[in-house]
C-alpha cells in the first residue's frame, strides 16, 4: 500500500488547523480514516514533519562478501552440502551465527539454485 501524498497531507492539516474542521469532518471530506487524521493533526501540532515515513527497512545481510565467497568456495567442493550443513561451518569456522532462511536467501542472492537440474542425467540408484 501507497504512502498518502504530501499534497493530500498538506490539505488535511489546513483543514484541521486553519480552516477549524473536527477530525472525522476532515476524514470525511477527503475520503481518509480518523486515525490517520489525527495522528497527522498530533505531528504538526508537535512541529513534526508530516511527510510520510519509510516502510520497511533494508538490513545488512551478516555475510560479508569475504564470507560469501567461502560459501560458494564450499560449494564448488561439495556441492551436495545442506543448509543445516552449511551453517554449522559458517558458526563453527568463520564465527557468524545464521538461520536455515538467512543462509537460503544468501544462497540466491549470490546465484546459487539448490534445485536439482533437469538436464542431469537419472541417479543411478533411482534406475535399479
Amino acid at each position: 500500500m501507497r504512502s498518502y501524498s504530501m499534497d493530500l497531507r498538506e490539505r488535511v492539516v489546513k483543514a484541521c488547523l486553519m480552516e477549524g474542521q473536527s477530525t472525522s469532518e476532515a476524514a470525511a471530506r477527503f475520503a481518509v480514516s480518523t486515525a490517520w487524521v489525527r495522528q497527522l493533526k498530533t505531528q504538526a501540532k508537535a512541529g513534526q514533519s508530516i511527510a510520510p515515513g519509510k516502510v520497511g527497512g533494508h538490513r545488512q545481510p551478516k555475510v560479508s562478501p569475504e564470507h560469501s565467497v567461502q560459501l560458494l568456495t564450499w560449494l564448488r567442493e561439495q556441492p551436495g552440502l545442506t543448509l543445516e550443513q552449511l551453517r554449522v561451518r559458517l558458526a563453527e569456522q568463520l564465527g557468524v551465527q545464521m538461520c536455515l532462511s538467512g543462509i537460503y536467501r544468501t544462497l540466491k542472492r549470490l546465484g546459487w539454485s539448490l534445485k536439482k537440474s533437469r538436464s542431469m542425467p537419472k541417479s543411478k540408484i533411482a534406475l535399479m
